[in-house]
Formats: structure tokens, C-alpha cells, sequence
């Protein structure tokens, strides 16, 4: 019974991970093994992290200079509203038309003599 049992532990421990012959004897040399693969791992995943940051960065970058494009065509085209065309404003003063619309609609009371456009 007792061979049975020493048998079936020796088959057991050949599917598990444990401690090697190199590692009992040596632990120095397998400390210093595993430490080395540990940075070269790190270093690796330092060169992820570093690439991810740059494409965080770069897209970030481009979404602010397309909202800074966005804000500026708005800007401009607000800032262009504000100029009138001399030739429109001196037509208005002249239009009977656009004066009674602009007192029937706009609450504007514009006079003959004094055009508010």
C-alpha cells in the first residue's frame, strides 16, 4: 500500500511546478536568472506603455486642433456677420420696402431721414 502511495505522489509531482534541482543548489545565480528576465520583461512593457501614451497623446493632439478649426470657422463666420457690405447698407437707406419690413416685423421705427440698417 505504502509503495502504491509513493508511486501515485512521484507521478503527481511530475505535472506540478515546483522548485528544480538548479534552483536548490544554485539559488544565487537562479536568484540573479530571474531578476534579469523580470527588467528585460519590464523594459518591454515600459516600450508598450510608451507607445500607447503617444498614440493617447497624438490623438488627443489632433482632436484638440479640430476642435480649435471648428471654433475658429465658427468665430469667422460670426465676425463676418457683423460686416455689412456698403453697398447693402446704402441700398437700405433707399429701399421703402425694407423699412416697412423692418417696422412691421423687427419692431424697428425707421425715418425717412435717418435709416437705422
Amino acid at each position: 500500500m505504502k509503495t502504491i502511495l509513493v508511486i501515485l505522489l512521484l507521478a503527481l509531482s511530475m505535472f506540478s511546478y515546483s522548485q528544480t534541482v538548479e534552483e536548490w543548489t544554485k539559488q544565487k545565480k537562479t536568484q540573479i536568472k530571474y531578476l534579469l528576465q523580470q527588467i528585460a520583461a519590464n523594459k518591454v512593457y515600459l516600450d508598450y506603455i510608451e507607445k500607447g501614451y503617444g498614440i493617447a497623446r497624438n490623438g488627443l493632439n489632433t482632436i484638440q486642433s479640430i476642435k480649435k478649426g471648428d471654433f475658429n470657422l465658427h468665430s469667422d463666420f460670426v465676425s463676418s456677420l457683423i460686416k455689412v457690405n456698403p453697398k447693402i447698407k446704402n441700398y437700405a437707406k433707399d429701399n421703402p420696402c425694407l423699412r416697412s419690413h423692418c417696422r412691421r416685423y423687427c419692431g424697428w421705427h425707421v425715418d425717412d431721414h435717418h435709416a437705422a440698417v
